[in-house]
């Protein structure tokens, strides 16, 4: 009876709770107020589930006081009591730290919780409050071990990204990077192509072409265990860009957004200049001092040879007797301007009937802070992915790309006079830039420096460097999944570019003087296409057994061409050399073509048990055409473990750490970053006479121009072979407060062997050198990222620092150190070349070398205490030290012995301080960086306190040497041995930056159709804190590991202040 009783009892209660219930409906929305499908319900009463449909809307029985759970990937998971209402919608908030995200990887995806490499993410979350206009700009100070320099502040200008560290000495140091599966390389040869015509330095930068408005995450590979699987392409890391697909929009319907930004870019800072009056002051004390009065004009209020009236200091003072306009002029006020940079966007991307699709536009247009330096780009992208059945899936991306740059050679060399940057320094600033009639008021040839410096403003508006490129990429796969665990996936990518640079010297500059008109032509064209078939397996079996294998094949062609043609003696420069065949001198003209091959086969192999044991193993081999017969292939095997003792049962009571994850790896990748065909034996067309006549021959080498003359190349090496990266990674992954905080360590050792290096020959071989494998670099490193996920209410904030070291030492160059050049105008001792950097076994690759300085010399009883190899030293000089000699100790001779390491252009550590705020539809974020214990070498400053007639100095040289001002900072007018490469002009480039700043705010304005409506305020580059003396202590003139830290005549960094619109509709 009892047992029917609670029977009875037992189903009215079932009855009453069934009555009871009823359907609770709602909308589930992101942050970004976009409906979220696929997100999971579940009562946890009954544990009855529903799942979200494509418009969000959701719909579920229950009963008052039901507690529902809402869950999705990438998402923070709430619960919602149901209560009298029966309509609940729900924001769900991005996990930002979430563990189980999907990352991409190496052909393929994986989720971060399994994963046992060294990988870094950056999301368009973090990306969108980045005020960029180019992708590596975008990576910038984000993420640990990603080290981004500028070469040029050029709008579309180079950067140089290195993670951890520099690998090679010859080859290139650049990352791989894959967009959307396509890889892209920074090919030296295409580089080389583009430059040719013009400065070398400020090539137009390959990734400009890619819009990050674009950009959906960007993943970074850093250890060998995560780049293995790329084989001798992922020696120096792999940037993973992955753009916006229409799958990124839920609801079944197309979202619409357009987009625009103004900005105002200025140079950050100006440097301090002598005033008119003081330079004419100084220049008139040089006459007097050097005894030039009866061969150089002075200011004197006379006129010279010319008939240019030149004032008396007097005269500029109080600006009397001003026949051209008032006397004076600031060059750097005239160079650089207020620029504005327009940036419109334009997107659609849908996803309906088994189709996702995107399709954007993109139209930037950059001024440039010096005139005629602007940019033009016109972005073109789409993406389509299709299910075609339940087995079959397609996919294909497109790309055009159009850019137009009109460069002006800035830094310096000796080809264009130090470019425009250091002729405004250095330029007579007494005279005006203009006569009344509006003409350029030209110095050139007064005297023998007015005749090697070109009128600043006459360079920027007359000569003619114009780019354009042109380049196009596509990809098509084909996806075919015959079972649910298995897919075999086949791609095909090509990429297509040109390039055509113009280039004009009128007959007023100094280069077009000595050739009566400079016109040059260069073209080049790329064409690489790449094929590639690949399975991926995966499969749970016995519970607690994961497994996925990935094996795949791929072939590679790159074929370039290039041209370029240089013309002298123009009657006319009216055209600016568009018709070349005006010109009655051509040159001979000169072209390349080449044609590389790769193949390879490439697999992986992921296990884990119990989601606690983690292992990775991958194996590639790649053979190409670039290396000697006996070494075209080369094999990159990977391992790498993980332990996630958080999933242990006994740290199921430690709740306060959420994740706790060690890592190892192990791996070889490695490099092939040379010129195809060194390891061949090349002919070249050659002449010579034979009974009197002129005759073309068939010889052997190639013949090559280089900054010391002509030099043969192209003796074959049959055993020339892959610089090959061994990399071992420890890392650790700590999560707390149910991933609150974030911490992710990772120490790392990278040995490169067998680097190219130039090997000198003897002068019977007929060849002045051939590229061998010797010697090896060394890298070693910490990196330490801490983020955070903090949310008081409303209030959310994302902190996030990040630390970086690296140490790079060369451990063998095969028993010899080698010089490297660097800028050709600073002397060397005794007249030798310059010879700036050094690589020396036992220290870091680039090093700066020279003599050290201990002030002036104060009295003849100083100059007395060593002689020189230049010559007597006289009081008021610059004071070098004498350290060596040939005995290896101090001989009171100051001479090449005395030459040591000056300096160290790489840092001793990297900080970023990164920030993001958002309170209800504000949003605020700003980014600050830091750089320690880097040295500058400023050859700017040799060049504006060389001590020269006709150089316009610096605000230093009130501080000049004289027996009544026995300085000891600043030599003595007329000194003209204190160009001597030494640590006077080797500066700390330390540095704390505030980068970026946003300020954003979301409008709800539903009633005019709009779903999203952002207005923003972002501000770059506001504040720089530094002891450098040059404009930014950011710059890396030369893209080698040889030259680091160069500033010769770089364009200068700007400071950049953009407020934007965004609407979706």
């Amino acid at each position: 009876m009892k047992k029917l009783c609670l029977l009875l009892l037992s189903v009215t209660v079932a009855v009453l709770v069934v009555a009871q219930q009823r359907n609770i409906t709602g909308i589930v929305k992101s942050e970004q107020d976009q409906p979220l499908a696929g997100v999971v319900l579940l009562n946890k009463r009954n544990n009855d589930a529903v799942i979200t449909a494509k418009t969000g809307h959701y719909s579920i029985r229950a009963v008052q006081g039901d507690t529902l759970r809402f869950s999705s990937l990438g998402m923070i998971t709430q619960t919602v009591v149901v209560s009298a209402r029966t309509v609940e919608n729900v924001t769900m908030q991005d996990d930002l730290f979430k563990v189980d995200e999907v990352v991409v990887i190496g052909y393929g995806s994986q989720k971060k919780s399994d994963m046992t490499g060294a990988v870094a993410s950056i999301t368009n979350k973090e990306l969108s409050s980045i005020n960029a206009t180019s992708v590596d700009q975008l990576l910038q100070g984000q993420l640990a071990g990603v080290r981004v320099a500028s070469n040029s502040g050029a709008p579309g200008g180079g950067m140089n990204i290195q993670i951890r560290g520099g690998n090679s000495m010859n080859g290139s140091n650049e990352p791989l990077y894959i967009i959307d599966g396509f890889p892209i390389e920074i090919n030296q040869d295409e580089v080389a192509a583009d430059a040719s015509a013009g400065d070398a330095q400020q090539y137009t930068n390959i990734l400009a072409g890619l819009n990050p408005n674009d950009i959906e995450r960007i993943e970074v590979l850093k250890d060998a265990s995560a780049t293995a699987i790329y084989g001798s392409k992922g020696a120096n890391g792999v940037v993973i860009i992955t753009t916006k697909k229409g799958s990124d929009l839920q609801g079944g319907k197309d979202l619409v957004e357009v987009g625009y930004s103004f900005s105002v870019d200025e140079i950050s800072r100006k440097l301090p200049m002598l005033e008119p009056w003081e330079w004419a002051s100084y220049y008139n004390e040089f006459i007097r001092v050097t005894g030039s009065q009866n061969s150089l004009p002075s200011f004197n209020g006379k006129r010279d040879q010319n008939g240019i009236y030149w004032p008396t200091v007097d005269d500029i003072k109080n600006q009397t007797n001003t026949y051209y306009g008032p006397w004076g002029v600031n060059w750097q006020d005239l160079m650089f301007r207020a620029a504005k940079t327009h940036n419109v966007n334009v997107s659609v991307r849908g996803n309906r009937d088994q189709t996702n699709y995107a399709l954007s536009a993109n139209y930037l247009r950059n001024e440039g802070i010096i005139p005629n330096t602007d940019f033009d780009r016109i972005v073109i992208r789409g993406n389509i992915n299709r299910r075609i059945s339940k087995k079959f899936y397609v996919s294909g991306n497109v790309q055009f790309t159009h850019s137009e740059g009109n460069q002006k050679p800035t830094a310096g060399n000796t080809t264009d006079n130090m470019g425009v940057v250091l002729n405004s320094l250095r330029y007579n600033n007494v005279f005006p830039a203009f006569n009344p009639d509006g003409s350029y008021f030209n110095l050139k040839g007064e005297t023998a420096e007015d005749m090697s410096i070109n009128h600043p403003l006459l360079f920027v508006n007359e000569v003619k460097n114009v780019t354009k490129n042109n380049a196009a990429l596509g990809s098509l796969s084909v996806e075919f999944r015959p079972i649910s665990d298995l897919s075999i996936k086949s791609t095909l990518n090509a990429r297509y570019s040109n390039s055509v640079r113009d280039l004009y010297y009128p007959r007023s500059t100094q280069q077009g003087t000595s050739t009566r008109g400079y016109a040059g032509n260069t073209w080049s064209e790329v064409l690489n296409y790449i094929s590639e078939t690949y399975v991926n397996y995966t499969k749970k079996f016995r519970q607690h057994h994961s497994l996925g294998v990935m094996a795949g094949f791929s072939y590679e062609q790159t074929d370039l061409r290039s041209l370029n043609i240089r013309v002298f003696d123009f009657f006319s420069d009216d055209l600016q050399g568009a018709n070349l065949s005006e010109g009655t001198l051509p040159q001979i003209p000169q072209n390349d073509i080449t044609k590389t091959k790769m193949a390879s086969f490439y697999g992986r192999v992921n296990y884990s048990y119990k989601d606690r044991y983690l292992l990775t193993a991958t194996f590639r081999g790649d053979g190409s055409s670039k290396f000697g017969r006996n070494n075209k292939w080369a094999y990159f095997p990977s391992f790498a473990l993980a332990w996630r003792i958080s999933e242990e049962p006994f740290m199921k009571k430690v709740n306060w750490i959420t994740n706790f994850k060690l890592r190892a790896g192990y791996g070889l990748s490695g490099s092939q970053a040379i010129s195809p065909y060194q390891s061949l034996c090349l002919l070249t067309t050659d002449g010579y006479y034979f009974g009197g006549n002129y005759v073309k021959g068939i010889g052997v080498g190639k013949y090559e121009w280089s900054a010391s003359g002509g030099v043969y190349t192209g003796l074959g090496e049959p055993d020339l072979k892959w610089e090959t990266t061994e990399q071992i990674n420890v890392g650790v992954d700590l999560g707390f407060l149910k991933n609150r905080f974030n911490l992710v360590v990772d120490l790392y050792e990278k040995n490169t062997r067998d680097l190219h290096q130039m090997v000198e020959l003897p002068l019977e071989s007929g060849y002045s050198y051939t590229v061998r494998n010797m010697g090896k670099i060394r890298n070693r490193g910490l990196e330490v990222t801490l983020q955070a996920n903090l949310r008081f209410g409303e209030f959310k904030w994302y902190p996030s620092v990040n630390y970086y070291m690296n140490r790079n030492k060369i451990m063998s160059l095969g028993g010899k150190y080698t010089y490297v050049d660097g800028p050709a105008l600073i002397s060397g001792d005794g007249g030798e070349p310059f010879r700036g950097h050094i690589a020396i076994e036992g220290h870091p690759m680039g090093m700066f070398y020279g003599y050290k300085t201990n002030g002036i010399i104060q009295n003849s009883e100083q100059a007395s205490e060593y002689s020189s190899s230049v010559g007597k030293l006289e009081p008021g000089e610059v004071r070098y030290v004498d350290i060596s000699g040939p005995e290896g100790r101090p001989d009171g001779k100051v001479d090449s012995y005395d030459r040591t390491i000056i300096g160290n252009p790489h840092p001793d550590f990297e900080i970023n301080f990164s920030n993001r705020f958002s309170w209800r539809n504000l949003e605020f974020s700003f980014n600050i960086a830091g750089v320690y214990g880097n040295d500058i070498l400023n050859v700017n400053l040799s060049q504006i306190e060389s001590g020269t007639c006709s150089r316009v100095e610096s605000a230093r040289m009130r501080d000049m040497w004289t027996i009544y001002n026995p300085s000891n900072t600043q030599p003595k007018i007329g000194a003209t041995r204190n160009r001597i490469m030494s640590d006077r002009y080797v500066e700390d480039g330390s540095f704390i930056k505030l980068r970026n700043v946003m300020i954003g705010y979301n409008f709800k304005i539903k009633k005019l159709g709009l779903t999203k409506a952002q207005i923003y305020v972002k501000g770059s580059n506001l504040l720089t804190l530094t002891r450098y003396s040059g404009y930014d202590p950011e710059v890396n003139q030369y893209q080698s590991n040889q030259k680091p830290g160069v500033d010769y005549g770089t364009y200068p960094a700007t400071r950049t202040y953009t407020v934007g619109l965004t609407l979706g509709f």
